[in-house]
């Protein structure tokens, strides 16, 4: 089972470190802002591709998407599948964080 985490202790996160941030909304949402150390991992390319090799299954992602729910999604897939996800209950909707594009 994954953990969730509020949008508000993930922007304190991202404030001290850069966290494994995994974005799981569709390419172009995430070409139009992201967070800076996002990686893109559409849901969709997640369901039909797999889970791409070069994730690290010693290390933690932490899943954020537009609204929280591809983000509980992509959370179970990656957790039945051996890695340490941490779903974000909200998502880019409500992120006051810097981002980028």
């Amino acid at each position: 089972m994954y953990s969730t985490i509020s949008i508000e202790e993930l922007e304190k996160l991202v404030t001290k470190s850069s966290p494994a941030i995994l974005d799981v909304r569709p390419s172009e949402q995430f070409k139009e802002e992201h967070i800076p150390s996002a990686r893109s991992l559409p849901l969709e390319q997640l369901v039909v591709s797999g889970i791409p090799s070069d994730l690290d299954k010693t290390i933690s992602y932490h899943i954020i998407c537009r609204s929280g729910v591809k983000s509980q999604k992509a959370s179970a897939l990656l957790t039945e599948a051996g890695y340490t996800a941490i779903n974000t209950d909200k998502g880019m909707n409500d992120w006051k964080g810097p981002v980028t594009n």
